[in-house]
């Protein structure tokens, strides 16, 4: 889950430290392993001398440490992607692309990952640019300078983006060690050979809105295994625009995951929040139902025999699954969305807001498949 958090009402280092425990501790409840961490590590965390020499001077109290000593306390399992670009801030005044801008950067790195083992902080992916694909080519030709330059420094890399261009798959792709999709895969095939490789490859994406709930679970759950992912990631825990509780009083809505608690509300999970934690829960029992065959064949006898019909039966509830690369709601090949006018002639509500939509849509879905 990216983590994204701006705590303007909180006041004291205390009062963050809690806000911080509560949202991780509530994100491994729901399944996480992994943070996509947009608030990176602070400039008064660090100096760099005329040298270009990197040194940090963590003191305990920034957000960037607190979220890190959180992800150790509530034992996340794997990698964070640190999208903040922490590093870029760090050189400002350098020429991009000189020996003393790459030294300094990778520097940068090597240094903090230092200080990251020495504080028991879990390993970190590092990504030089959010979703290059979709900006200028000046910034997809730094992206790939820079994944060029960590790599060959041994530093974990990470790329995201739309999965289904030239630059993802083959140009900048093969320079990282983490390919992490937006709501669509490139194909079965370009998965395979990426894990094949080394890689670990995911989703994210799928839904931002934190209210399309089938959407989410499938996501995470039954398209996460039919493809084989390393898992999903999305934006953002809870984030947005104006009121957070008004979806409408922006031009794009917010992305609610968890509602802060205020003076007005108590605050929870959202529809797609809960869902997403379905979803975990799918992929899990299809894992463990996998495992169990395994050590029924290795049994053998009876044991082997019910194995035989078990995977069968997985075998074909993968293939009946839909082939659609596309997990995001808008191409979903089994997902129906009307205009309000045609939305209102379905009886079901007697509200009509886009969220019961919505789940009038999934329900009458539910029945035909039924």
């Amino acid at each position: 889950m990216a983590y994204n958090q701006i705590f303007g009402n909180l006041k004291t280092v205390d009062e963050i430290r809690a806000q911080v425990r509560h949202d991780l501790a509530d994100m491994r409840i729901h399944g996480m392993t992994s943070l996509g961490i947009c608030n990176g590590v602070e400039p008064s965390s660090y100096t760099v001398s005329d040298k270009g020499e990197v040194k940090f001077h963590f003191d305990g109290t920034t957000l960037f440490e607190l979220t890190m000593e959180a992800y150790k306390e509530f034992k996340f399992t794997e990698p964070v992607i640190d999208m903040s670009k922490a590093a870029q801030k760090a050189i400002r005044g350098y020429t991009f692309g000189t020996p003393e801008y790459d030294s300094i950067y990778v520097g940068f790195y090597k240094e903090l990952f230092k200080e990251a083992r020495s504080k028991g902080w879990p390993e970190i992916y590092i990504q030089p640019c959010d979703e290059p694909g979709w900006h200028s080519q000046q910034e997809r030709d730094e992206n790939l300078h820079l994944l060029k330059v960590l790599k060959a420094a041994g530093i974990p890399t990470e790329i995201d983006g739309p999965g289904g261009d030239d630059y993802f798959v083959n140009i900048a792709g093969p320079h990282a060690d983490f390919w992490n999709y937006n709501a669509a895969l490139s194909s079965e095939e370009d998965v395979r050979k990426a894990q094949s490789e080394g890689r670990k490859v995911t989703l994210y994406n799928y839904d931002v809105s934190g209210w399309l709930g089938e959407c989410s679970r499938w996501a995470t759950g039954l398209f996460n295994w039919k493809f084989g992912l390393d898992g999903a990631f999305n934006w953002v825990y809870y984030g947005g625009r104006k009121d957070l509780y008004n979806d409408l009083d922006g031009n794009n809505g917010d992305w609610m995951h968890y509602y802060p608690k205020t003076a007005e509300h108590p605050g929870g999970s959202s529809i797609g929040w809960e869902s997403i934690r379905q979803g975990v829960n799918d992929r899990h029992y299809l894992e463990l139902c996998q495992q169990t065959i395994s050590r029924a064949n290795i049994k053998g006898g009876a044991a082997a025999i019910v194995a035989k019909k078990a995977d069968e039966m997985l075998r074909e509830l993968r293939a009946n699954l839909s082939d659609n690369p596309a997990a995001q709601y808008k191409n979903m090949d089994w997902t129906m969305f009307l205009p309000e006018t045609e939305a209102k002639k379905i009886q079901l509500y007697s509200s009509h807001s886009r969220e019961n939509i919505c789940l009038c849509q999934w329900r009458i879905q539910v029945r035909e498949q039924s």
